[in-house]
């Protein structure tokens, strides 16, 4: 499996909610605001549907590090926004150096898996996931507002209901990805317990992007 399974279907909502919102007009008659609506609405039960088939997430106390996990979340921008993202550049050189990246037919890939390293990518991608669902849930709010003002309020309960759905969804990924932080904790020690207080950080980071410990 790959991050960009998950990824290019989140992309592919904000594509669709970004056409919306850069229309000037809403006609009465115009059916583009329900198609792309239920283009993205579509897109997000295919990710729903692949994250779940994905629980529970694989669990490993080996990591590859801080350093790493930058290095990938600058790749995921990467696999987020373009189709076929290109595998260059020190991050891709960091990520591939710990088996976290790859190239295949000159396109960048990165790896989920259950074994090392692919495994230490989940905590990456589902971090990411969130973020981007909540960009786009940005987007689809701000539809909703127009939709209104142009007295559409058929096509506006879409798009707040695809906003409702996409936040859901970060939710949920932010919950599950949480728990897989803790189901298998690194040992006690004095090391562990400093490896324990990161722990604690990530989660309130998929819970919260924002808050700080």
């Amino acid at each position: 499996m790959r991050a960009s399974s998950f990824l290019r279907g989140v992309a592919h909502v904000e594509r669709q909610a970004s056409a919306v919102a850069e229309r000037r007009a809403y006609p009465e008659d115009d059916p583009e605001p329900y198609r792309r609506a239920n283009r993205a609405r579509e897109a997000v039960s295919d990710v729903a549907t692949q994250f779940v088939a994905s629980v529970p997430l694989p669990t490993s106390s080996r990591r590859s590090g801080a350093d790493a996990d930058g290095a990938v979340e600058t790749l995921l921008d990467r696999v987020y926004e373009r189709s076929r993202p290109d595998p260059s550049g020190s991050a891709f050189d960091r990520a591939r150096a710990v088996g976290r990246a790859d190239a295949v037919d000159g396109i960048l890939v990165v790896p989920l898996g259950s074994d090392p390293p692919g495994i230490s990518n989940w905590y990456t991608v589902s971090r990411s996931m969130v973020r981007y669902a909540g960009r786009a849930a940005v987007v689809c709010d701000r539809i909703e507002q127009r939709l209104r003002t142009a007295t559409r309020p058929g096509a506006a309960v879409r798009w707040r209901e695809l906003s409702e759905l996409l936040v859901a969804v970060g939710r949920t990924v932010a919950t599950v990805a949480a728990a897989r932080e803790w189901i298998d904790p690194p040992e006690t020690d004095a090391d562990g317990a400093g490896e324990l207080i990161a722990v604690a950080k990530r989660t309130v980071e998929h819970v919260s992007p924002d808050s700080t410990i």
